[in-house]
């Protein structure tokens, strides 16, 4: 990312594609769900790309080339796991329990927090 324009840009054309689904898909619980943790992988994105931004050229730490990478694992991991469960849902009208849905979508989300964590700690041991 080269600029906070073009970060700006990627985010909400992001934001703007996954709220276009609400116009294809069937709305369900599952959906709504799967929504918001997209939501969340694009703040994300949008965080650690104003932090590598911000820190650009300050140092050559290599915690802070693996953050996009881990930050675009985050989200293709998540959206992949939803997409599929969302089609199989409105597809072949079997769905995983709301409440499995969201617990493998939180321990996501807690397994790439644990190495963003670590990422921003070795970036900051090595100042």
């Amino acid at each position: 990312m080269k600029n906070k324009k073009s970060i700006l840009v990627l985010c909400s054309s992001l934001l703007i594609l996954f709220s276009l689904f609400f116009l294809i898909a069937e709305i369900s619980p599952l959906f709504i769900t799967a929504y918001v943790f997209a939501v969340i992988g694009v703040s994300v994105l949008f965080y650690n790309s104003m932090f590598l931004l911000k820190h650009k050229g300050k140092n050559n730490n290599p915690a802070l080339a693996v953050l996009p990478f881990t930050t675009w694992q985050y989200l293709f991991s998540e959206i992949l796991f939803s997409a599929v469960l969302v089609i199989c849902e409105n597809t072949i009208r079997r769905a995983l329990p709301l409440l499995w849905f969201l617990l493998i979508h939180l321990l996501i989300l807690a397994y790439f927090s644990v190495r963003f964590i670590v990422l921003y700690a070795e970036n900051k041991s090595k100042k």
